[in-house]
């Protein structure tokens, strides 16, 4: 998360936006992709438009490394960079001890972490859906519950969840990455319920195909599968940006336990044939 030199609050750490750095939005939308989660602080009473200090968790860390002191170059702003496994509360405690340690406080909690691949059910190993749910399921609630613990529950938050529409029609060759996805749509409202009374607003965000992302070039989207989607296009980085930034911030001050879907419609009318679909299906997926 950063500001470009028109003073735009951008919310993008995909490998595009944090190489190059932009005079506009950065956008985002790559949120779902090696383990990133992001963490929002901003100082009491202050406007979301100065004093932004960012906090960056993944495991490419290297990579990171290197784009945040860029990010810190380009926009004056502080960028905490951590490494964790959202697998391992233990390592969320002490990336959250540290940033705490840093900054004093944790506004918003951006859960992201993802795997994704396209695999029929008959072909998929056991190991492969447990790595799924593992990274899915388990590190957004690995990750919500330590935050949790060490500041939501005593000072209130924002936690937003990067889901999917997979599961709401039973998508083809997806019945991992669905299932993971599903869960933490259940997560969302239960959370909702049992944290609201400590000020914490839990929400998804369940993108549609967006462009220019790992998992648009991964899973297959071409520009002919556009004329099903009633929008009639795929979405961008920045619309997401947009999505998310309404979630985490004060003009959604009223809305918890629910999921919004930014997707141009794709869900209601795209392709679910299984037998068409195979041809473009992993073989197996064993890892």
């Amino acid at each position: 998360m950063s500001f470009g030199s028109k003073g735009q609050l951008c919310l993008g750490l995909c490998q595009n936006c944090l190489v190059r750095v932009q005079p506009l939005y950065l956008p985002c939308g790559d949120v779902a992709q090696d383990g990133l989660c992001l963490g929002l602080i901003l100082p009491e009473g202050e406007s979301p438009r100065k004093n932004l200090k960012s906090l960056i968790f993944f495991f490419l860390f290297l990579f990171f490394l290197q784009a945040s002191k860029k990010l810190v170059a380009a926009t004056g702003q502080q960028c905490l960079p951590l490494s964790i496994d959202v697998r391992q509360p233990q390592t969320i405690a002490a990336a959250v001890d540290e940033a705490l340690k840093e900054f004093k406080r944790i506004d918003i909690l951006i859960n992201g972490a993802a795997g994704n691949f396209l695999c029929p059910a008959s072909a998929l190993s056991f190991n492969a859906f447990k790595t799924v749910i593992d990274i899915d399921t388990l590190g957004t609630f690995n990750t919500s519950k330590v935050l949790f613990e060490k500041y939501f529950r005593d000072h209130g938050g924002v936690i937003v969840n990067i889901t999917a529409t997979l599961s709401y029609r039973g998508q083809a060759l997806q019945v991992h990455a669905g299932t993971a996805k599903a869960a933490i749509d259940a997560m969302t409202r239960h959370l909702a319920v049992e944290w609201g009374p400590n000020n914490i607003r839990v929400n998804s965000l369940a993108p549609g195909p967006i462009t220019g992302t790992e998992g648009y070039r991964r899973l297959g989207e071409e520009a002919s599968q556009f004329d099903m989607i009633p929008l009639q296009r795929a979405g961008n980085k920045t619309e997401i940006a947009h999505s998310t930034l309404y979630l985490a911030s004060p003009l959604s001050s009223y809305v918890t336990g629910t999921t919004l879907v930014v997707d141009g419609g794709s869900w209601l009318t795209s392709a679910n044939n299984f037998p068409a679909l195979l041809g473009i299906a992993s073989s197996s997926a064993k890892l």
